[in-house]
């Protein structure tokens, strides 16, 4: 199977590289699985750090018009061809042998739509790194539903395909969020722009909104 990681990042070079690099070493396979890709916004002022950083790795790095999170996840799925789908984030760190653990779960599921909820170290009640395979993502048109920022996102997603039984645990797998909250990092002007208030209150807004109607899957993507 093979497994294209989206991986929107912003003013974070460094933190970009040693997750992507962590990910790698964390391969146990031997084969070629990993199809890695890095969302950029087309005003990011480090773009050029990224691009020097990862010269030598096979990585894919594209620039996109998007303003969050969000939209620099969608923009790049729909660029990718993996049968699997996972969208990382700069401070998600791998578990070891996920390369077998991953496509393991997923064979259970044949041709029918998947998301897996792993653990991340902090909590797995909720997506904070959706791993789906491509018959879920056709059937949403989306890794975030666009209607968010950053904040709520992984709430709605979580709401969405339990709602539509797509929604399948896999907590014996486990990664390493290290985020701020969790004092594995440091806060950074990436997380303040990510969890503002004013993504806050949106992303509160739109998940109420999305609540009421049942969080259907709207062709959005």
């Amino acid at each position: 199977m093979k497994i294209s990681f989206v991986h929107p990042s912003y003013r974070r070079p460094k933190e970009a590289y040693d997750c992507f690099r962590a990910w790698v070493k964390a391969e146990t396979i031997g084969e070629e699985v990993l199809d890695w890709n890095i969302s950029l916004s087309s005003g990011d002022p480090t773009a050029k750090e990224y691009v020097k950083l990862f010269e030598i790795e096979p990585v894919n790095i594209v620039r996109y018009p998007t303003t969050n999170m969000v939209s620099a996840s969608n923009a790049m799925a729909k660029d990718v061809t993996g049968d699997i789908i996972i969208l990382v984030s700069d401070d998600m760190y791998p578990c070891y042998e996920w390369d077998e653990k991953i496509p393991a779960y997923f064979k259970r599921f044949g041709d029918q739509p998947a998301v897996l909820q792993v653990h991340d170290g902090i909590r797995c009640d909720i997506l904070t790194i959706p791993i789906m395979n491509r018959a879920a993502y056709e059937m949403l048109g989306y890794l975030y539903h666009p209607s968010y920022m950053s904040m709520f996102a992984d709430n709605d997603l979580t709401e969405t395909a339990r709602k539509h039984g797509i929604y399948y645990n896999a907590l014996d797998i486990q990664f390493d969020h290290r985020h701020y909250t969790a004092g594995k990092s440091k806060l950074d002007v990436t997380y303040q722009k990510e969890n503002s208030r004013v993504a806050w209150d949106h992303g509160q807004r739109t998940f109420e909104l999305r609540k009421r109607k049942g969080f259907p899957i709207d062709g959005l993507a």
